[in-house]
């Protein structure tokens, strides 16, 4: 039942139109719910009503199968689906499901997200392993504001600058995995992803390296986000004192 990515999907095109690939995406899974709403609610209020939790392939499964159904759900907008959410993230105490609910969550803009988000930074802002999900779950989001949202975060007491897993957590996911976000038209996202390379450069060559091998297939994409990634590579390329590593990656993709 589940959809490739949109990461996924871009790789298996000639060139990668990122908008065309979200929006196929979006209304695919959109009209798939509207279909199978009947099966999707049943199946999900199913699993929902398990007993304790158990670490059993089984059990997972059911588990997964559950989370599956909820996006589909969520994709219809409706508030009873919403609550859903919110009912999964407040009344489960295993990590799979309340960051299933999260995950869902992440890309709707309602009162339930900001809620759950919340909540969970409350209860978990002294685990620094459970917050770096926290900080993956919100750079993912497909919302129109996520690059705002991503930067704030950078200013997040639980994020430090320059702590490897935090930076892959929250800089690295937003940049690989949300690629609508990533991709904005105006660039936003690669000025961002530029200056947290040249900042991170003469801090850890090797993190920064690999932050900015994401332009690496910038070649393959339509003519507006290609020049505007070019542009970032060349700012990147021409700074002075530029390590070895961030220096190799960079001119082999401009090659």
């Amino acid at each position: 039942l589940s959809f490739p990515n949109e990461p996924y999907l871009g790789e298996l095109m000639d060139v990668i139109d990122v908008e065309a690939i979200h929006e196929t995406r979006k209304f695919l899974r959109t009209e798939l719910a509207q279909k199978l709403q009947p099966e999707l609610e049943n199946t999900y209020l199913n699993f929902q009503k398990e007993g304790p939790f158990k670490i059993d392939q089984q059990s997972m499964g059911r588990r997964s199968l559950k989370n599956v159904c909820l996006g589909y759900l969520t994709e219809l907008e409706s508030l009873e689906f919403r609550k859903l959410a919110q009912t999964q993230f407040h009344k489960n105490e295993n990590m799979t499901d309340v960051a299933g609910a999260l995950g869902v969550l992440t890309h709707l803009d309602c009162p339930e997200r900001e809620t759950a988000f919340s909540a969970f930074e409350n209860r978990w802002r002294k685990n620094t392993v459970v917050m770096d999900k926290w900080f993956a779950l919100q750079a993912i989001s497909s919302l129109p504001k996520t690059l705002d949202n991503v930067q704030n975060l950078t200013s997040h007491p639980a994020f430090e600058k320059n702590n490897p897993n935090k930076i892959r957590a929250l800089i690295s996911t937003f940049s690989r995995f949300n690629q609508l976000r990533f991709h904005a038209g105006d660039g936003s996202g690669y000025e961002f992803i530029a200056e947290q390379v040249l900042r991170l450069d003469p801090l850890n060559p090797q993190i920064a390296a690999r932050l900015v091998s994401v332009f690496n297939n910038w070649k393959k994409f339509t003519e507006t986000h290609k020049t505007k990634m070019n542009y970032q590579l060349q700012k990147i390329v021409k700074t002075p004192k530029l390590s070895g590593d961030v220096f190799e990656i960079v001119s082999k993709a401009l090659g």
